[in-house]
């Protein structure tokens, strides 16, 4: 990225974090901003909503004409919620008959809870949790709603692609809706611990389309918010701004308590990094009490963070994204003795796509690590990008 690029960059970054931090925009000016790459940046960051909506309240803020472009960006996003929140309330009434028990996680219940409109919050997909014994049952009950799996179903019967994976998607077949079903919030290789018993106990009701959905209480919310974004680097503008909102409609929180929860856990580090980067982003009020803890590692992960913001790494191919993320991965563990180790397993454990490429049974699972090298090295010969995800 050329010097020119780099600073109409740094400028739409700029403009974007004013916007969310700001409870008025008349000091706001977009002269010195073009809007087409300012929309997509926004797009890219899932917050053409708050930018919609600032120049509704702000008329001085854009043009007629770049108004009409972002209403119709808008009106898009609106459209696809919509969509999304109507099968999701279907897929909890049929849940809820067959006595399954589940939690919504972000999508239209996050929308809901923080900005009180479904519209005011990108999304792409509807995300449930459910019990793992429970998970084949689920699935058929799934596909008898018109929805096909995007991989065999077959996985889920397998033990290796359980205790690795944590979740598996679907399609409805007239629509396209995209359904992932998780047992687990996170892959076991993030070590990031969050039992759905204990989730399901807290679960709080969020009402979509006249129906009660269940969803994750405020302080599991938090817990799970921060942890989603650092595996993701905080890539978008919008999982820290969630953060900002969580905290600010949820003063009653106890944030020390909840980091406490999360020390005896060990992810205190990627806890405390969404907090803080809330707070320097966009200025989130944090108990005093709190301060102590943000350590010369959590200062230099902010840096890190604000640094991939400004090289802009939303618009990065997702192969270099991908690495980037496998090596921030590294230092969310306090000890180098955890970072070792969890660099060694990474690299040579098996993983979610050796069990989708060889699919051996499972009495013969203890096969996958011999198979794994001659995979990678295939993929490599070959320069093939994975279809998968591995880290």
């Amino acid at each position: 990225m050329n010097q020119e690029k780099m600073h109409a960059l740094r400028n739409e970054n700029h403009f974007l974090i004013q916007l969310l931090s700001l409870s008025s925009h008349a000091a706001l000016s977009t002269d010195h901003l073009d809007i087409q790459p300012l929309m997509y940046l926004a797009k890219l960051h899932g917050i053409i909503p708050q930018l919609y909506k600032a120049g509704k309240n702000t008329p001085a803020l854009f043009s007629q004409e770049e108004q009409n472009l972002l209403t119709s960006e808008y009106r898009e996003i609106m459209k696809a919620n919509l969509l999304l929140t109507v099968h999701l309330s279907t897929l909890g009434k049929n849940l809820e008959e067959h006595h399954f028990p589940y939690i919504a996680i972000k999508g239209p219940t996050l929308a809901q809870t923080l900005y009180g409109n479904i519209s005011m919050r990108q999304f792409s997909d509807i995300d449930l949790l459910v019990k793992e014994e429970k998970l084949y049952e689920i699935s058929e009950l799934i596909l008898s709603l018109d929805y096909t799996p995007v991989l065999p179903l077959t996985l889920l019967k397998r033990k290796k692609f359980l205790a690795l994976d944590n979740d598996f998607s679907f399609r409805h077949n007239e629509t396209g809706a995209l359904l992932e079903l998780h047992w687990k919030l996170f892959p076991i290789r993030h070590k990031m611990p969050l039992d759905f018993t204990l989730l399901y106990r807290d679960a709080q009701p969020v009402m979509l389309q006249n129906r009660e959905i269940n969803a994750l209480s405020a302080e599991h919310n938090l817990l799970y918010l921060s942890l989603h974004g650092a595996k993701h680097i905080f890539e978008r503008y919008e999982w820290v701004y969630d953060l900002h909102m969580l905290i600010s409609k949820t003063p009653e929180m106890d944030l020390e308590q909840i980091y406490l929860q999360a020390k005896s856990e060990q992810i205190e580090t990627p806890f405390l990094l969404g907090l803080f980067l809330s707070q320097t982003l966009f200025g989130t009020v944090l108990p005093g009490t709190l301060q102590q803890y943000k350590s010369e590692q959590i200062q230099s992960l902010i840096d890190k963070t604000l640094a991939y913001y400004e090289q802009g790494f939303v618009y990065w191919d997702e192969s270099d994204k991908k690495r980037a993320r496998f090596l921030f991965l590294a230092e969310l563990f306090p000890a180098k003795t955890s970072r070792t180790v969890w660099l060694f397993t990474s690299l040579f454990k098996t993983t979610p796509v050796d069990v989708i490429t060889f699919g051996l049974p499972d009495s013969i699972d203890f096969l996958y690590p011999l198979l794994r090298p001659f995979r990678l090295f295939y993929k490599h010969l070959f320069t093939q990008k994975p279809q998968y995800a591995e880290v």
